[in-house]
């Protein structure tokens, strides 16, 4: 293979390798950015609806990639959860986990 052609080959690579990289930094600051709500904010306001959906065990903050994000906690991760919880809520990426069921400890147990 020509020299030329190498070079050629390599640039692009490194031009498409920043492009998506750029993008993909891009876009999780303009979804963090979107709503104008902070993580906290966005919790806040859908915790009764996210806690309302049948198997969901609880809510939380988290990150994704370094990326706050709102974590579902679910008994079990089942493809009708996942089409009702949305995958981002006020432009923060949504991700579920499942734990099974969370229950409080008895008090006994607790020190």
């Amino acid at each position: 293979m020509p020299r030329w052609l190498r070079v050629t080959i390599c640039a692009s690579a490194m031009t498409v390798a920043g492009l998506v990289n750029g993008y993909s930094a891009a876009s999780r600051e303009v979804a963090q950015t979107m709503s104008g709500k902070t993580i906290e904010e966005t919790l806040k306001a859908h915790t009764d609806g996210l806690m309302a959906i049948s198997g969901v065990v609880g809510v939380g903050q988290g990150l994704l990639d370094n990326t706050p994000c709102i974590k579902v906690f679910v008994r079990e991760n089942t493809p009708e959860l996942q089409r009702q919880i949305p995958k981002v809520l006020d432009g923060h990426p949504v991700v579920i986990e499942q734990t099974g069921p969370i229950r409080a400890l008895p008090k006994d147990r607790i020190r």
